[in-house]
């Protein structure tokens, strides 16, 4: 299986919540499975980690691929944005999944329910 994991596992993962770290745990072991470096931005972005939740977030990027936003993703995600309302990095990650022909594990399936041709999971329920 190959998988695209959204920045919010990692979130949820850095705050031991075992839904996601179980995403993880199975991801590792895929197909192919890594983050868009958008991803990255908003993981290390958010302002509410500690120190230590950090190097845990950090620890956890590093056991998986980073995908660099390419010129064919901001193409794809241009196309995402025309066709329905999406955020810029949700259409980046969603066009990344799309791409690499990837599922996109998220817990915010709400962000990207406007999108066709998106094969999605939310390990949440």
């Amino acid at each position: 299986m190959r998988v695209l994991i959204d920045s919010n596992i990692f979130i949820y993962a850095a705050a031991g919540q075992s839904e996601a770290l179980a995403v993880l745990d199975s991801a590792a072991s895929s197909e192919l499975s890594g983050y868009s470096a958008i991803t990255r931005l908003e993981v290390l972005g958010y302002s509410q980690f500690a120190d230590d939740e950090e190097v845990r977030l950090l620890a956890m990027l590093s056991c998986f691929k980073e995908y660099d936003v390419s010129r064919s993703i901001i193409d794809e995600a241009v196309r995402l944005r025309k066709s329905a309302a999406v955020k810029v990095p949700d259409a980046i990650i969603a066009a990344t999944a799309r791409i690499y022909r990837a599922t996109l594990v998220t817990r915010n399936t709400d962000d990207f329910r406007n999108l066709e041709d998106l094969d999605i999971r939310n390990p949440f329920v």
